[in-house]
Order: C-alpha cells, then sequence, then structure tokens
C-alpha cells in the first residue's frame, strides 16, 4: 500500500504521517533522526517538489510556487526505489499538495488523504513564530491549499477532529484498520 498525505504546513499532516508510519506504513523516516528533527518528510521527496514548484530552491512553507516543471520520470524513480525499500510506503510533503497533479500520474496505485486545520489554527500557529508572518499572506496560502484539496477530491480530515476523537478519520478515510493513537 502507498499513502500520499496532503495539506498545508502546520494542518497535522505529521499527526497523520507519524500515526500512518506507528502503524507500519513506512513514511520515510530517517535512519538517523526521528520525530520531531525528520518530520516524516523523505529527503527525495523535498527535492522533487522543490523541482517542480521553485527550481530547486527550497522555499519557506508560506512561498507558493514560483515554477511548475515536470518531475514525472523522477518521481517514477523515487516511487520505484521506495517500493524496493517497503512494500507499505507513504510520503508527506504539505507542498506535494500544490502539485499533487504530476505526483498522480506518476505513482503507482496509491491512496491519497488530506489534512485540514481552521484558518484560525495555522494563524495561531505561525502567529507564535519569529517572523510572524502577515495574516494576509497566512490566509491567502491556507486558501490555495484548501482550494487544491477540494479540487483534488481525497478523502479530508480535519486537525481539530484528529486531536479531539484520535485517529478513526484515518482508518475510515483510508480504509485501514484501527491505528495507533500518537496523540500526545
Amino acid at each position: 500500500m502507498i499513502v500520499v498525505v496532503l495539506g498545508m504546513h502546520k494542518s497535522g499532516t505529521t499527526l497523520v504521517a507519524r500515526t500512518l508510519h506507528e502503524a507500519g506504513i513506512n513514511m520515510g523516516v530517517s535512519k538517523t533522526g526521528g520525530y520531531p528533527q525528520c518530520k516524516y518528510e523523505d529527503r527525495r521527496a523535498l527535492s522533487i517538489k522543490s523541482a517542480i514548484l521553485y527550481d530547486g530552491r527550497p522555499r519557506h512553507s508560506l512561498v507558493l510556487p514560483t515554477s511548475d516543471h515536470d518531475c514525472r520520470e523522477d518521481i517514477r524513480i523515487y516511487a520505484t526505489c521506495r517500493s524496493k525499500e517497503s512494500e507499505n510506503w507513504g510520503v508527506k510533503v504539505p507542498g506535494i499538495t500544490l502539485c499533487y497533479d504530476q505526483w498522480a500520474d506518476a505513482l503507482p496505485t496509491h491512496k491519497v488523504i488530506g489534512v485540514r486545520r481552521s484558518l484560525e489554527g495555522v494563524q495561531e500557529h505561525y502567529a507564535k513564530t519569529p517572523r510572524k508572518p502577515d495574516p494576509d499572506l497566512v490566509q491567502a496560502v491556507w486558501s490555495r491549499y484548501n482550494l487544491t484539496l477540494d479540487n483534488i477530491g481525497c478523502p479530508v480530515v480535519r486537525f481539530e477532529n484528529l486531536i479531539e476523537y484520535g485517529p478513526g478519520a484515518i482508518s475510515d478515510a483510508l480504509g485501514l484498520e484501527k491505528l495507533p493513537d500518537v496523540r500526545e
């Protein structure tokens, strides 16, 4: 089984990825680091996302795409490598949400789950960061991610529900048996 976790930064994608990883789906955790250092993001997938959306340059989470390079072949190679590492694997890089069309075309059969957090919750998080971005920028990025999720049409779970009720919504959305509760 291959699972793709979509959603904006700070929307709960790490909680979903951690839940899936603890359930036996390899979410790309580095052998030399664990949560929270690697945040369940595979460096190879991050590199492909950056190549598609930002000409290969890393960008802050509140920067919308500046390019749209076709990297389907890189994604196919990535998927082949990941499939050799593990039969059950997943990928979680929030920016993939904005270029999921390429991932959807290039990945073998896979399941997708989106995560959505309230605008207020995302703004509250960013307000606590040292840079304190403009709330209008946060809202614009939040809107773009959520519109993209709506257009993809995948099952979407709300971060607030995951925190309050646990991983049942993930199980339901992906058709999986009971998943471990990793909320802390």
